[in-house]
């Protein structure tokens, strides 16, 4: 479990937290129909979310990832709340990065598309991934 807080150059607060064993410490509203008010409580739950909260409006924005538990694969979807009310969920959005990845290199190997990451980004995103598995030893 790691987390890190960071003040953006706009003076955004940004915290970043990721858990690989299935403790939930930020949970948002409308995550499943089984789990729409309270975090799941069974163990190695993998809850993947991306949360934007405006504290003067009381506003926040959750998108969560797939596996969504009791939903499909593949399937995302975004949770409008006002005052921690929920106002909107947008359901069933295609969540398949993976999928959407390797379609971009095979067909980048087939010559029908541009190389879809340039080595540059890619030692970036490697460098990136180490140092976040540094953090979570």
């Amino acid at each position: 479990m790691v987390e890190k807080h960071y003040t953006a150059v706009n003076g955004a607060e940004v915290v970043l937290y990721t858990s690989m064993t299935g403790k939930i410490k930020y949970f948002y509203p409308g995550y499943s129909i089984k789990h729409f008010d309270k975090p799941p409580e069974e163990e190695n739950v993998r809850y993947r979310v991306l949360a934007i909260e405006d504290h003067n409006q009381g506003i926040t924005v959750a998108g969560f990832y797939e596996p969504i538990f009791g939903e499909n694969r593949g399937e995302g979807r975004v949770v409008i709340c006002q005052d921690g009310i929920v106002q909107k969920i947008i359901s069933s959005i295609a969540d398949d990065t993976m999928g959407i990845s390797m379609k971009n290199a095979v067909e980048y190997f087939q010559g029908k598309r541009n190389n879809p990451c340039s080595a540059r980004t890619a030692i970036q995103i490697v460098e990136i991934m180490n140092l976040w598995h540094q953090y979570t030893k």
